[in-house]
């Protein structure tokens, strides 16, 4: 049994439980499919303001820059004109955007204009 515990111990068996579920993840999946019905290719070609948005969570290029590399610094190092080459990355939208529900500085309501107007009673805090 000693020898056992040890090969354990030293191969990491013990259980690795998963994350807690995110707080905010009925918004969040709610969101998701108002913005692009959970398709991490589409795209709005023209929008309220005459841009296009892109991806799950339809951001526009300056928009995802902004937050991606400005203010949450999660891609430090990406140049502004490399951002189309990660609009379409379905995980990293979710990952600002769990950013963005969670920070009290983010109007949401501006940020997700129709989708919050829609869905913002589902936000819990």
């Amino acid at each position: 049994m000693k020898i056992a515990s040890l090969i354990c111990a030293l191969f990491l068996c013990q259980s690795i439980s998963p994350p807690p579920p995110y707080k905010h993840q009925a918004f969040l999946d709610a969101l998701i499919n108002c913005e692009s019905g959970g398709n991490e290719r589409a795209i709005n070609k023209v929008d309220r303001d005459g841009t296009s948005s892109y991806g799950l969570l339809q951001f526009k290029p300056q928009t995802l820059y902004r937050f991606v590399h400005e203010k949450y610094q999660i891609l430090p190092d990406i140049e502004e004109v490399e951002i189309m080459n990660v609009i379409f990355d379905g995980e990293l939208q979710i990952r600002v955007a769990k950013r963005m529900i969670d920070d009290p500085e983010v109007d949401l309501s501006w940020e997700f204009l129709d989708c919050f107007g829609r869905h913002g009673y589902l936000l819990k805090f």
